[in-house]
């Protein structure tokens, strides 16, 4: 499971890589603090009922439609509000009918994500209701980037989201390869003046996204996840640019507190570290600064 804050982020916040811990300790420190961070990230999710990571996957609704529509007997042209954050889309299959891209656009209040699909006028026909199926039936299928990305600096996703790494891939690579040469990994800045490749960063190249498993400074290399959340793996060519994925900071702070707050009640009462709950009889606390953050971020369950 890929986290909003990587285990070097809480290292780096707590200071553990000045206690004096020998590799062996570190290692097994490195898999607790994985363990608390999944559920920091999958408490951050719930909250806020947002995903800050963006996956492709096909989704399907029911027809959208008014009683208007419905007493007339015509195509329905209503609006289709989704149940994600949408990116960006791909194809749109209405009910057996794909969809030019000018059939349609995509609703926002001039804020992303968006959060819904409406019929342009030059649309070929509203949506498609045919043979048995009735209006409750899922049968539009979206493929789509769906996840969360807001405006920053005026700007609009892609932007300040996929992150230049200042990296480009050094030789071919098909599509089975996990290991990418990149001259000493966990040095490397990008554009943002951050850690480009830790364990855990989500990465893209083209249209591919890759997950960071392990960073070896000495081998000059990192081993990657291939065709990562709903990514299809393919062959890249030398020269082709390396993209990270840059979660809101604010975000990567709130799961940081919650994973420390976590692993400190942990420890106080007898060092049950990286258990899937805190312990029975416990009541934890979730750092009000975190609460602040993601209630901010909080997706609404109804559109008007």
């Amino acid at each position: 499971m890929l986290t909003y804050a990587t285990v070097d982020d809480f290292i780096k916040m707590r200071e553990l890589d000045k206690v004096g811990l020998t590799v062996g300790v570190m290692d097994k420190e490195r898999d607790n603090i994985r363990a608390y961070l999944m559920r920091a990230t999958s408490f951050a999710q719930r909250y806020t009922r947002r995903d800050f990571f963006p996956a492709r996957q096909v989704r399907k609704f029911p027809i959208p439609h008014t009683f208007f529509d419905l007493s007339i007997r015509r195509l329905p042209y209503a609006n289709l509000y989704v149940d994600q954050d949408l990116l960006e889309v791909y194809s749109i299959d209405n009910n057996g009918q794909i969809l030019n891209s000018t059939d349609f656009y995509l609703i926002d209040n001039n804020v992303m994500p968006y959060y819904g699909i409406a019929l342009s006028a030059t649309a070929q026909s509203g949506w498609r209701v045919y043979g048995f199926a009735r209006h409750e039936e899922p049968i539009i299928s979206v493929d789509a980037l769906w996840g969360f990305a807001t405006n920053s600096s005026g700007k609009r996703y892609p932007d300040d989201y996929w992150i230049n790494t200042t990296v480009s891939l050094s030789a071919d690579i098909d599509d089975t390869t996990t290991t990418i040469s990149i001259p000493t990994p966990s040095t490397v800045r990008d554009n943002l003046w951050q850690y480009a490749f830790t364990e855990g960063r989500l990465l893209k190249i083209e249209d591919e996204f890759m997950v960071v498993m392990s960073v070896d400074d000495s081998a000059n290399a990192i081993t990657v996840q291939r065709g990562a959340r709903g990514s299809t793996a393919a062959s890249h060519l030398s020269g082709n640019v390396i993209y990270r994925w840059n979660v809101p900071e604010d975000i990567v702070e709130a799961v940081l507190q919650i994973a420390k707050t976590m692993r400190e009640a942990d420890v106080s009462i007898g060092g049950r570290i990286g258990v899937s709950d805190v312990s029975p009889g416990v009541e934890l606390s979730m750092p009000a600064d975190a609460l602040r953050i993601l209630t901010s971020y909080q997706r609404s369950m109804v559109l008007e």
